[in-house]
This record gives C-alpha cells, sequence and structure tokens, in this order.
C-alpha cells in the first residue's frame, strides 16, 4: 500500500506500521516514517508502534489519508487508559488460540484499545477517509485491524461477556473493568464509513484468472468458509467427491482452529490434515488440495501453505499431530510446503481442489 502511495505521486508525512520483516521491503515514500510491530502476537514493538500512531494522528491538523490492512489489530496498537500492555497482550494471545470467530475476537481488541473501535477516525480531522485491504468476512470492514476508523456495532458488555468465557484472572479483571463504566464506549456511527479496495473475492478472481490462463476450467464458489478446521475439511471433501476429473474447485475464508499444544502448524495445515483423514474414511484417494495463507504467513509454520494429495497412508499418525497442533510435518509428507515467506497482501486464505 506504502509503493502504491509512491507510485500514485504522493507526498507529505505520514507514519506506517508493519511486522518484522517488511521493514526492508519497500519503495518507502519520502516523508514517511516506518515503525516496526508484531504479529499474529502483540509485544513490545506493537505498542511502540501504537503510541507513535496515536502521537502522530494527534497533531494531524488536516484530512488525512488511513490505510489499513489485516494484521493491524496485533501490529500497532495503544491500550486504552486504565489498561496496561502486558493485560492487553496476554488476552490477545489467549484469544487468537482460542477458536473463536474474528467479530468476537476484535470486540475485545476495539474496547481495550485507544486507537481501534472508531477511536483513531476520532483523534482526526474532519474528512478523513480510509481504504481497506481485507482480510475479513465481506461486509465487515470494522472487523479490519479492528476497525480503528469504523463505527463499531459492537458494546462493552459484548467485550466482557466474551472475556468472561475466557475465564482466566486477567481477563475477569479485564471484564470488570468494562462493565465498570471507567472505559468509555467506542463510537457507534461515523460520518464517513471506509471503502474496500481488495477482499478475498479478489484474490479468488485472481486464481481463476490464473487456472483459465493456462486452459484449466476452474469454477469458483465466493461464499466464505469461516468455520472450524474440521467442518471446513468436510466440505473440502464433499466438493472434491463431486469433482469431474479435470476441473478445479476454488474456495476462499478464514478457518478458525484451538491451539492444543506447543508443536508446530497452523490452520492451513490442521485443515489439510483433516481433508487427508476424512478423504482416507471416505475411500477418496486420487484428489490434490492446496490451502494457504495469502500472507504467506500460517501459524509458527514458516509456510504460506501445504498441497497434500489423497493415498498418503498417514492416518495413523494424525490423530497425534493434530492433538499436538503439530501439523506442519506431515502436511508436508503427503505432499509439499510452499515457503513464500512475507507476501505484502492479506486478503484471507485460498482453498484449490482437483480431482484425478
Amino acid at each position: 500500500m506504502a509503493e502504491g502511495l509512491a507510485r500514485g505521486g504522493w507526498s507529505g508525512r505520514g507514519i506506517v506500521a508493519v511486522p518484522r520483516g517488511y521493514e526492508g521491503e519497500g519503495d518507502w515514500p519520502p516523508g514517511l516514517a516506518v515503525h516496526l510491530g508484531s504479529h499474529p502476537m502483540m509485544d513490545e514493538a506493537s505498542f511502540s508502534a501504537g503510541s507513535s500512531l496515536f502521537a502522530f494522528a494527534s497533531t494531524v491538523e488536516s484530512p488525512a489519508l488511513v490505510l489499513i490492512s489485516g494484521g493491524s489489530s496485533a501490529c500497532v496498537e495503544r491500550p486504552v487508559d486504565g489498561v496496561t500492555a502486558e493485560d492487553l497482550a496476554e488476552i490477545n494471545h489467549h484469544l487468537v488460540r482460542a477458536g473463536i470467530p474474528i467479530d468476537q475476537i476484535n470486540s475485545v481488541r476495539k474496547h481495550l484499545s485507544s486507537i481501534k473501535g472508531g477511536r483513531l477516525a476520532r483523534l482526526l480531522p474532519d474528512g478523513s477517509r480510509s481504504w481497506i485491504w481485507s482480510d475479513v468476512p465481506p461486509g465487515r470492514a470494522d472487523l479490519v485491524g479492528s476497525g480503528p476508523m469504523s463505527a463499531d456495532p459492537s458494546s462493552l458488555e459484548n467485550a466482557a461477556a466474551i472475556l468472561d468465557g475466557i475465564g482466566s484472572g486477567t481477563a475477569r479483571a479485564l471484564a470488570r473493568k468494562l462493565r465498570s463504566g471507567s472505559i468509555p464506549e467506542t463510537p457507534s456511527a461515523m460520518d464517513v464509513e471506509p471503502e474496500l479496495i481488495a477482499d478475498n473475492r479478489t484474490l479468488l478472481e485472481a486464481a481463476v484468472a490464473v487456472a483459465r490462463a493456462r486452459g484449466i476450467d476452474a469454477r469458483v464458489d465466493f461464499t466464505q468458509l469461516d468455520h472450524d478446521v474440521e467442518t471446513v475439511a468436510a466440505r473440502i471433501v464433499f466438493e472434491i467427491e463431486r469433482l469431474e476429473p479435470g476441473t478445479v474447485a476454488i474456495r476462499g475464508g478464514e478457518p478458525t482452529v484451538i491451539v492444543r499444544g506447543e508443536g508446530r502448524g497452523g490452520r492451513c495445515s490442521e485443515v489439510a490434515l483433516r481433508v487427508l483423514r476424512l478423504a482416507e474414511e471416505r475411500g477418496l484417494e486420487s484428489f490434490e488440495v492446496l490451502v494457504g495463507s495469502s500472507d504467506g504467513i500460517d501459524g509458527n509454520s514458516g509456510a504460506a501453505g501445504y498441497l497434500v494429495r489423497g493415498g498418503s497412508g498417514l492416518r495413523g499418525k494424525i490423530d497425534q499431530a493434530l492433538d499436538a497442533s503439530d501439523a506442519h510435518s506431515l502436511a508436508s509428507e503427503a505432499g509439499e510446503a510452499i515457503v513464500t515467506g512475507a507476501t505484502g497482501n492479506n486478503l484471507r486464505d485460498i482453498i484449490v481442489m482437483a480431482r484425478g
């Protein structure tokens, strides 16, 4: 996005927060201060970037343009007054490992932040705008980066109830704080709503174009697969069984996963293994499935995604790998791990299915 500004002839002053690994990538426009954050877990760099953004926004005197992508919930953050960075980082850690929907995760993040849930918009002059590069379900721009420039449809009580379900001492203490009246509600209305510039549909349309340019009969369903990893795997197997040989089916979304162990993997490797297990149970062998994350980062695996093939004969090992959240090695053995490094995009996941 910063490179796009430079190509478009932008000039002025601004600030960008990016995850570690991107700092040497951009042709950064002059006048743009670059701050490093962390993703998917918040750390000191995330809070330093958030403090810099808060300070910068507080000095802006004319309408600003804010570009927001997925990943910014963790990459750039500043706690609301009365909440510590340590508590916010701990709760974020629990949330991303709990297997709960992104709208619930971000309801909590918004209410514990001084820049999310529309609060950044409140710092900026009237007339400021935002463009969204979306990694969330269609129609939910308020979830991208936890909605720093968007009205928030959730409430303090919504966030507190989600914290109740986390169950830790820190979560209970923060739930009490949200209910105490000491933290203000997030804005429920905005004069200017964000503009969408790309989302998962953009990614899937590009994939279809690539396939058809190579003479492949590619069919796409834009309905998002946003369920837990087991449900998504079942849907993939269902679609493979109905595929005609020589046809490719393309889907997108972002499955949820519960982290149960300290192994190496992510939602893409978990979906891939669960597909293999279900397919073997149903006697389905001649197929290939690609499950990949558009940002190049599948959990802590080091891979962007996995191409797996039926008939791997690994069913007896899969349960143990899943119980340890250690899907990477086995998914790689069943096909290949695809390693891209950070891609500079975050448009959710892509799933490509083919049957021999």
